[in-house]
């Protein structure tokens, strides 16, 4: 069962230490570390997966960091401890985060951002979040009719990146006369989703659709119209297993997925460039992909959705 490859893939990825010999820089091989806010879930697995793909291709030592509570282990305590640990350049996978921004004053590495810019990096590896918006308003645009109204779980306002996917998002709405009617920061929170989208759609009994900018937002919402007996079409962002099975029986109309593995390879490859003194693109922007019941077990979509099947 694909769901399984999916769970599995986490453990495996979690334990994220590559290291193999290449890509000299004087006598020793260079080594980038690789930072990231977050651990589980799609998006945050896939750069991993990208980024150990691209060291791997070019020979190049990665080391993987990652916060963890239970062994105290402090995201704005992650760049201090690379540089200790020998890298020689950082990709840094945030979502702007200002203890880990702080963190990364005076470090002194090269520095490639992937998903949000960095203030000072030497280059970007970002989501189109505009195009994002865009996608969920397509996705919804057999759905829904002039006049009707939208209700949007949305990530955390501290983030640039969810600001210009929501301004996308209503901007496409308003040119079909559909309108944002209400928003509430979720989060990637299942249960706080599911509480919020339980009490909108009691109190706003004839709701016409769902927007939810994250994967367990999308499954919150989705498990809190089912237990409503509600058939509201509902657009969510990125992929874990829950999800997958929602897009599967029908109570996620579509998902907009990131191409997260692109950023982890890419960031990698920049990091190269730049320790190879090369002249690399400062910004580079990947598209994102609409994933629906019809195209989800397609060839295209289950390399990005089951980045780990042989």
């Amino acid at each position: 069962m694909r769901h399984h490859h999916v769970a599995k893939a986490l453990a495996l990825t979690l334990l994220c230490l590559l290291l193999v010999p290449g890509c000299e820089q004087g006598d020793e091989p260079v080594q980038v570390a690789l930072i990231l806010s977050g651990a589980s879930g799609h998006y945050w697995e896939n750069i991993v997966e990208g980024a150990q793909t691209a060291a791997e291709r070019m020979d190049i030592p990665l080391r993987c960091y990652m916060p963890d509570e239970e062994k105290e282990i402090r995201l704005e305590d992650l760049p201090a401890q690379a540089a200790r640990d020998g890298a020689d350049a950082l990709v840094v996978a945030s979502q702007g985060q200002q203890e880990l921004l702080d963190a990364l004053e005076g470090i002194g590495l090269p520095l490639i951002a992937v998903g949000t810019q960095i203030e000072g990096a030497e280059a970007a590896v970002l989501n189109d979040d505009a195009k994002m918006g865009q996608s969920a308003a397509q996705a919804l645009a057999a759905s829904l009719a002039e006049g009707d109204g939208v209700l949007l779980l949305a990530d955390s306002a501290e983030y640039r990146e969810t600001d210009l996917r929501e301004t996308s998002l209503r901007e496409n709405l308003a040119a079909k006369g559909v309108t944002v009617r209400g928003r509430f920061f979720s989060g990637d929170n299942r249960e706080w989703a599911y509480r919020q989208t339980l009490q909108q759609l009691y109190l706003w009994p004839d709701l016409d659709a769902i927007v939810a900018f994250s994967a367990k937002a999308t499954v919150g919402a989705a498990q809190a119209a089912q237990y409503l007996d509600r058939d509201i079409p509902i657009v969510g962002t990125d992929i874990v297993t829950e999800l997958i099975a929602c897009i599967e029986d029908g109570s996620v109309d579509a998902t907009i997925v990131r191409n997260s593995f692109g950023m982890g390879y890419l960031g990698v490859e920049r990091a190269a460039g730049a320790l190879r003194g090369e002249q690399i693109p400062e910004v580079q922007t990947l598209s994102s992909v609409a994933v629906t019941r019809d195209n989800l077990f397609t060839p295209e979509i289950e390399k990005i959705v089951f980045p780990y099947d042989e």
